[in-house]
């Protein structure tokens, strides 16, 4: 997918990396055509089959005296070198804005992959792994690919024009060296082999670390509670031993490429000596092809090292890509978007016949769900933990869709209207508010980035939060930290209260917003409830039953099916679960 992305959007960028490498390998040549004439005077026999330019060139130095032949080969050589700096400056120029491209496409795509996928997909994946693929592998791994692109090519043009240059002065030693170079070309494939397979384990092990260090990060508070900061230590330095084990026998192999390559680069010199010696002594060579050859060959190892270093930094970065690419390719969104706009809830909203269960499970979460929800009315669904209230919840917003059964609104079923325009209408407020590190204004402007500071400011008003806020240090300017750890949580729920009520919605959905508060904030933030759900539908969870006794009518589920429907005298009049639920709870 790299390769067709790039031959697909930045073709233009390739060929000027291409063209720059063909221009840096011409220049490297010219370089060293321009010490010809020098070995010419050193009365260095060159072979008499050289081609009409290299002719000329040197005739053209005929006339010059030794001083001044070395004067203008100097400038030549100054100018030259000029150039093939310049031409390798434009190719680095290119390459590093073309990574950069890349980089960001890569992040881009992999984020929009995770926002557009289903709830399923996030509880499959952990964050650790999400951001170790958006952030260091696009960079690390597929940026450095085309960082190796960019560098390899002018180093396999040189190769091309300095191996001409070597056909040039005799292709016997050049075939002689083949052969070694074929040798050490197998030798160095099968440590390329080894590397690969190593660096797929260091990408497992790896990853792995990455985990067990974010879930500790994240966790430190419960580790602490528990006492259990010696067995995460021990762990933990489990996981540095088993990486540093690794990344050292994958290091051991790539750091013994280069010495390898000199050994193999001390044999071509050793073989072109004893094949040149032979051949000068039978007079089928000069001495000066001999040592040109050698000159250039001592030309030809820079541009094979980098070649050779980007041929083995991208077998290691192989199984990183392809973990990327499949992730890119793969089908973590099940939800097919709707087409209608909804424009605002009219009649009310009936659930029928749902069944619902996850992907890893054969039991279903929801049997059978029917209930119906009238505009302006208050509901309560309350359960236990596990009866399929939050799982309700999900399926209203469509992070989910029912296995069997339809969600009806204003009797349209809820998959044909367009996620977007269906959301912007439901104010959520949930037991686990989530507030970005960002200012109290950005996070209530979450709902309604346009809104202005009146409209904020109203909105936290009528959430009771308009008080406190203005006594935080900066005001609206204030920063509540990471998942607003600077506040209360009376503080949060009331926020996202204002954020909800920003919105405007024809739907409020509460899922437990007050059972982790104490009295008094849990007081606030029920009035706010209560002047917000005025004129509005709302459903609402809720453990605490005190909360639910003015609603119009209260669902009980039990194991995923509703086993009780209506107002709280009605179901108080029956020996069921919800009047169990009241008794236990002294209400």
């Amino acid at each position: 997918m790299l390769i067709d992305y790039l031959i697909k959007f930045h073709w233009r960028a390739l060929a000027l990396i291409a063209l720059t490498g063909i221009l840096v390998a011409i220049f490297e040549g010219i370089g060293l055509s321009m010490f010809l004439p020098l070995f010419q005077e050193a009365s260095i026999n060159m072979s008499a089959n050289m081609p009409g330019f290299i002719k000329a060139y040197l005739a053209f130095f005929a006339e010059f005296d030794m001083y001044a032949k070395i004067r203008i080969v100097a400038g030549l050589l100054f100018v030259v070198m000029l150039l093939k700096f310049l031409s390798t400056y434009a190719n680095q120029l290119v390459t590093l804005r073309l990574k950069a491209s890349v980089i960001r496409y890569y992040r881009i795509e992999c984020l929009k992959v995770v926002i557009n996928s289903d709830l399923w997909f996030f509880n499959r994946k952990k964050i650790s792994d999400l951001n170790l693929m958006i952030d260091t592998f696009t960079e690390s791994h597929i940026g450095a690919v085309v960082d190796l692109f960019g560098s390899a090519t002018p180093s396999f043009f040189t190769l091309l024009v300095l191996l001409a240059a070597l056909l040039f002065f005799s292709w016997k030693i050049t075939i002689a060296a083949a052969l070694i170079v074929a040798g050490g070309a197998w030798v160095l494939s099968f440590m390329a082999a080894v590397i690969r397979k190593k660096s797929v384990v260091l990408y497992e092990t790896k990853t792995a670390f990455s985990r067990t260090l974010f879930d500790i990060l994240n966790g430190f508070k419960v580790i602490r509670i528990f006492n259990r900061e010696a067995a995460m230590l021990d762990g933990f330095e489990n996981k540095v031993v088993s990486l540093n084990n690794i990344q050292t026998a994958t290091t051991m192999w790539t750091v013994m490429v280069g010495p390898v390559f000199e050994l193999i680069g001390v044999c071509i010199v050793v073989v072109i000596l004893l094949v040149g010696a032979f051949l000068v002594s039978k007079g089928a060579v000069a001495l000066g092809v001999v040592i040109a050859f050698l000159v250039v060959l001592v030309r030809m190892i820079t541009p094979f090292k980098a070649l050779n270093h980007a041929r083995a930094s991208f077998i290691a970065r192989i199984s990183v890509m392809e973990e990327v690419e499949a992730f890119l390719q793969a089908k973590h969104r099940d939800i097919v978007d709707g087409e209608a706009l909804f424009k605002g809830l009219k009649s009310g909203i009936e659930v029928s016949g749902v069944d619902f269960g996850y992907k890893d499970s054969k039991e279903l979460v929801l049997k059978n769900v029917s209930f119906t929800v009238k505009s302006g009315s208050h509901i309560g669904i309350v359960g236990a933990s596990g009866a399929g209230k939050t799982t309700m919840f999900e399926l209203l917003l469509r992070f989910y869709e029912p296995g069997r059964g339809k969600i009806l609104v204003d009797g349209v079923d809820l998959r044909s209207f367009t996620r977007a325009s269906w959301r912007s209408r439901i104010g959520v407020v949930s037991q686990d508010t989530y507030l970005f590190n960002d200012t109290v204004r950005a996070n209530i402007a979450l709902a309604k980035p346009e809104a202005s500071q009146e409209e904020i400011e109203m909105a936290a008003r009528r959430a009771y939060a308009h008080d406190f806020i203005l006594n935080l240090p900066q005001g609206y300017d204030t920063k509540v930290g990471e998942r607003g750890a600077l506040l209360s949580g009376g503080q949060r729920q009331r926020i996202a209260i204002a954020r909800a009520i920003l919105l405007e919605p024809d739907i409020l959905l509460f899922d437990e917003a007050t059972s982790a508060l104490d009295a008094e904030s849990e007081a606030f933030v029920q009035r706010a409830i209560q002047d917000i759900a005025r004129n509005r539908t709302m459903i609402t969870i809720a453990h605490r039953l005190s909360t639910l006794i003015d609603s119009d009518s209260i669902i009980v589920l039990d194991q995923g099916a509703v086993v009780q429907q209506g107002r709280h005298q009605e179901l108080m009049q029956c020996n069921g679960l919800y009047r169990r639920y009241v008794e236990t709870q002294a209400i």
